[in-house]
Order: C-alpha cells, then sequence, then structure tokens
C-alpha cells in the first residue's frame, strides 16, 4: 500500500479471494484533518456573526460622541433589552473569538464565546443579564438562528 488508504486485491481463480487492506492511521489523519476543517469553519462563522450582531448601532441620526483622540464612537444610547449590545468602545466585540480544545485522545471541542480578560465579565452580564441589567444577548442568538448552518458545516444532518 503505497500512499493510498485502500488497497483491493482481486484474483480470478476457481475459489476468488478478494483481499482488503486498509490503512487505518491514514484514514485517521484524513478524518482529523477534514474535521479540524469543519471545526475552524463554523468557529469563523459564528465569530462573524456574533461581531456583527455586536457591530449593529442604533441606526442613522443616532448621535454619538467620540471617546478621545483615535478612540472609537460611543453611543449615548443603548440597546434595548432582549437586543444585542451596541458597541461602545469596541473590547467586547474585539474579544469573541473561538478555540478547538484536544478532548481525549481523538475527540476535539470548538469553544465559542468571549476570550477571557477584561471584557469577559461584563459579556457575562450582557447576555445573561444582571441585577442592575436586562440581558443583551449576541452569542446564544448566534447559536440559535445559525444552528441548521452549523450542523451541515460539521458534517450533521439533523
Amino acid at each position: 500500500m503505497q500512499g493510498s488508504i485502500l488497497s483491493v486485491t482481486a484474483r480470478i481463480a476457481p475459489l476468488s479471494n478478494v483481499r482488503i487492506d486498509l490503512d487505518i492511521q491514514k484514514l485517521m489523519k484524513l478524518v482529523e484533518k477534514d474535521y479540524d476543517t469543519r471545526l475552524r469553519a463554523a468557529g469563523a462563522f459564528m465569530t462573524r456573526y456574533a461581531k456583527q450582531l455586536v457591530s449593529k448601532g442604533p441606526g442613522r441620526g443616532a448621535r454619538g460622541k467620540r471617546g478621545g483622540k483615535g478612540k472609537s464612537l460611543r453611543f449615548k444610547s443603548h440597546s434595548k433589552p432582549g437586543q444585542p449590545p451596541f458597541v461602545q468602545t469596541g473590547m467586547l466585540r474585539q474579544s469573541i473569538t473561538f478555540e478547538i480544545v484536544k478532548d481525549g485522545a481523538f475527540n476535539k471541542r470548538l469553544i465559542f464565546g468571549v476570550r477571557k480578560g477584561t471584557a469577559d465579565n461584563y459579556a457575562r452580564a450582557l447576555e445573561l443579564g444582571s441585577g442592575r441589567m436586562a440581558p443583551r444577548p449576541f452569542l446564544r442568538p448566534t447559536l440559535t438562528r445559525n444552528l441548521t448552518i452549523i450542523r451541515r458545516m460539521l458534517g450533521v444532518y439533523k
């Protein structure tokens, strides 16, 4: 078996034999590479979608103010409860990301969310709400609105 995953040998004789050789290691590498590609594509898609949700501002004619030289536009108005948050500084949007984590010998997981750091507590309060603020989800809608697309990207057709 020079370089192929599957080799089939057949002999034509009174008692024919068919021999099938399968290189499991090559097959596993091929499957793993395809799975990694699918996970990366799904993670990138969800990240883009969530960033677009957060990027939508209050609309035309909204008045904003600059936070100083080189600072992003800050809106005086906030998003309505239940709607994705408006960009205030851009820190939340920049921290939306995904990561592929090896979980055991053959399993890998896609983790999608907000990078740990300055924005993670803020993101949690926006996504789930807090005692002082109603929820303004942006991660859960990304998953629920695109579940069919994400399943297709991962090769799960339910």
